[in-house]
């Protein structure tokens, strides 16, 4: 795992699962072809690069001490990692569902 307020690895004790338990996995690159046969079911959440600057900045400006040094990581790192993935994995080819999501409420879920 990784924590990306720290800008780090983590570590955390093994659990399992119970047989009939249902887990539910969410970050980004998740359907990098090392981990795509784990997961039953897929969905991908597609934002726009400029909502998604939007949103991140305002959501993580206290994280990384105002919206200039958060706007700067998506726009250096953040971003330019999704486009690396998104052009070499094309992650809405392998979802099962890929949800629209500009607009939460006006969201549109598109099914294979």
């Amino acid at each position: 795992m990784f924590d990306f307020r720290t800008d780090s690895e983590t570590h955390s004790p093994t659990q399992t699962a119970q047989q009939n338990s249902i887990l539910l996995f969410d970050g980004v690159f998740l359907l990098r072809q090392e981990l795509i046969d784990y997961w039953d079911y897929k969905i991908f959440v597609d934002v726009d690069f400029e909502e998604s600057l939007r949103r991140a900045t305002l959501r993580d400006k206290e994280l990384f001490g105002s919206e200039a040094p958060a706007r700067d990581r998506y726009l250096k790192r953040y971003i330019p990692g999704q486009k690396i993935y998104l052009k070499t994995v094309n992650p809405k080819t392998l979802a099962d569902v890929v949800v629209k999501n500009n607009v939460p409420e006006k969201a549109m879920v598109c099914y294979k």
